[in-house]
């Protein structure tokens, strides 16, 4: 399964992290394969998800960090 996007508008940014922590809990507990994703970089609450969830930085260029969360 590939999610190629995933956008959230910035009228409802605030409230979101707890939703996303679930999308990425349920995507570990049910497919126990590698996740990846993209940030940009002055995404800086979508990075401390990603701390939170123990995803790694695989590469980092121009505007964007690729992470990845390992089962």
């Amino acid at each position: 399964m590939f999610i190629k996007e995933l956008y959230v508008v910035p009228k409802k940014r605030i409230g979101s992290l707890p939703l996303l922590l679930e999308m990425f809990t349920f995507l570990k507990r049910m497919y126990l394969r590698p996740i990846k994703f993209v940030v940009h970089e002055d995404n800086k609450r979508m990075q401390r998800l990603a701390e939170f969830i123990k995803a790694h930085v695989i590469s980092s260029g121009l505007d964007k960090l690729e992470y990845l969360v390992r089962n």
